[in-house]
Parts: C-alpha cells; structure tokens; sequence
C-alpha cells in the first residue's frame, strides 16, 4: 500500500470516529430529551395523577391506598379490601386529579365542575387513626386573600371566589406546606383573564404563609406551572 493510500485510509478512519463521536452525543441528547418528555404530570400538580377512562385511579406511595373512580363518586381503598367514601367529591374522570403527600397520610384532588375552563376547585384530605379522609375545602381558606382578585363582569358570588380557578400545584417541605395557585378564569368577560397569583399553605392550621405574586410565581415557581 502507497503513502497516499494510507493517508486516504487515515482521513476515513478519522472521519469515521467523528461521525461515531457526534452520533454517540446525539443518542445521549434525544435519551435524555424522550426521558423528559415521558415524564407525565397531572393537570395541576407535580406528580399528580390525572383521572380518566384509563386512569381510573391513584395509588398511594408506600402502595397501601388507591383513590379510585367509582359510580357515586370517588372511593379510598384501604389495602385493597376496606372502601370508604371519600367526601364532597364533585368532579368527574377527565378533569380530575389527585396529588399524594410523600408521608401517604394526605391527598389533594383538583377537579373541575365545569369542564377545562373551569372552575376549578381543590379539597385537601387528612386521614385520622382510622384512615377516614376527612376534607378541606381550600376555597373557604382563601376567600379573604381572592376577594376582588377576578375583574369579571359576571360573578354570582361577588368578592367571595368566583371566576376564580384553584388548584393544589405540590406538596412542600416534607409535607408541611402547599402550593396553591389562584388563576383567573380564562373567559373573556374577565378583564385580567388568566392572570395568577400563588399561596404558601400551612397544613398543620391551615395558615398562609406567603401569598407568590405572579412575576414571582412565574421566576420562582416555575416548575410548578403545569396546566399552561
């Protein structure tokens, strides 16, 4: 083999390496943008679980109690033999979703009365000694802070939290706290349609702790802004 024969060889290998390397990297940037993308959050909350035809339950994470779907409402089931009833349940599978506290003690379900629009409500249960969810309505807790919050020209109920939309968005500081975010009503009778405004919520009194302005929510908060 001539001189010029292995340089010729030479440059393919070479050439051969640089399209293997950039080949490698590539398969390395899609494995991780296909592993972000199959990550599958609910409506509103990091690591909820949105209900519908198919997903017709949500497990809790030491695996010992499912919310479920059934006819007249939704049921906790309890080791997979005892049900309960799970109180002031009022959404139906396609715009509901429930978000599990790590401790599996607590549970949030969002859900809407009126379809993807809205509104949308948040209850959050507590389970006693016996696992009896027992609920918490998280509209009567924010009433003070929503009051003329929507600029809506229709509102049945003026000044408590109507046109208003409110979702559990995640479970924070082992468990102590949540996210709450308050969005407007994305309507067009609304003068600052979609706008949003966050809520730092203390389980133990049901305090709030820190009312997130918007600009603040959206630099801060971000991760937790699933549902635009």
């Amino acid at each position: 083999m001539g001189l010029s024969d292995k340089l010729k060889l030479k440059e393919r290998s070479r050439g051969f390496l640089s399209f293997a390397l950039i080949f490698l990297f590539a398969g390395i940037y899609v494995s991780e943008s296909t592993a972000k993308s199959a990550k599958v959050y609910g409506l509103w909350a990091v690591g909820g679980v949105a209900l519908d035809e198919k997903q017709k339950q949500a497990q809790s994470p030491d695996g010992k109690l499912t919310v479920r779907f059934a006819q007249n409402g939704y049921e906790l089931v309890l080791a997979g033999k005892k049900i309960l009833r799970i109180p002031d349940t009022f959404s139906t599978p396609g715009v509901t979703e429930v978000a599990w506290s790590g401790n599996s003690r607590m549970f949030a379900v969002n859900g809407s009365d009126g379809g993807a629009v809205g509104d949308w409500h948040t209850v959050i249960y507590t389970l006693d000694d016996q696992d009896r969810p027992k609920a918490k309505h998280m509209v009567y807790v924010l009433a003070p802070y929503l009051r003329n919050f929507a600029h809506c020209e229709k509102l049945d109920h003026p000044g408590v939290a109507d046109g208003i939309n409110l979702g559990t968005a995640g479970w924070l500081n082992d468990d102590r706290e949540l996210l709450i975010i308050a969005q407007v009503t994305p309507d067009t009778s609304c003068k600052n349609l979609s706008a949003l405004k966050g809520f730092r919520v203390r389980v133990a009194d049901w305090a709030v702790v820190e009312q997130i302005p918007e600009r603040s929510l959206r630099r801060q908060w971000k991760k937790y802004l699933l549902f635009e």
